[in-house]
């Protein structure tokens, strides 16, 4: 089981509602949610994810997911040099191994993550379940 199956519909469609206001297509997207899914001939209503091979799965997946790509900037991101140069330079000085902050690299291609920590083994853990805790407690 993945993500796509377990992303909470009320909390996706207010996500796409953030971005979208006509409310015609609010309503299609929510009842391509609510569809439902067949098992062993039998349509059982859905409750929670989208429609596994459903063409708007992948980008309603993305659209939730991107208040975690929010969160994960805010907490681990690399500070813009040209904007605030001095916050560039502590995250350097910070970020290397040993010292009190790792330096976190994050690949995402839809719901799979790939994090790229240079740091030590701890800072590697705290920062796994830090991501952990936000998914569960924030986005459910």
């Amino acid at each position: 089981m993945g993500s796509f199956d377990k992303i909470p519909h009320e909390h996706l469609l207010s996500a796409v509602a953030r971005r979208i206001a006509d409310t015609g297509m609010l309503a299609l997207i929510r009842r391509f949610l609510k569809s439902g899914i067949m098992i062993e001939r039998t349509l059982v209503p859905s409750k929670e994810g989208t429609p596994q091979g459903g063409i708007a799965s992948p980008l309603l997946a993305n659209i939730y997911l991107h208040r975690f790509d929010e969160w994960y900037s805010q907490h681990y991101g690399i500070p813009d040099k040209k904007r605030d140069k001095r916050a560039y330079e502590t995250w350097q000085r910070r970020r290397f191994k040993g010292k009190d902050q790792a330096a976190v690299q994050m690949f995402r291609y839809a719901d799979d993550w790939i994090f790229v920590i240079r740091g030590t083994s701890a800072q590697a853990q705290c920062i796994k379940e830090a991501c952990k805790t936000f998914l569960r407690d924030e986005m459910g």
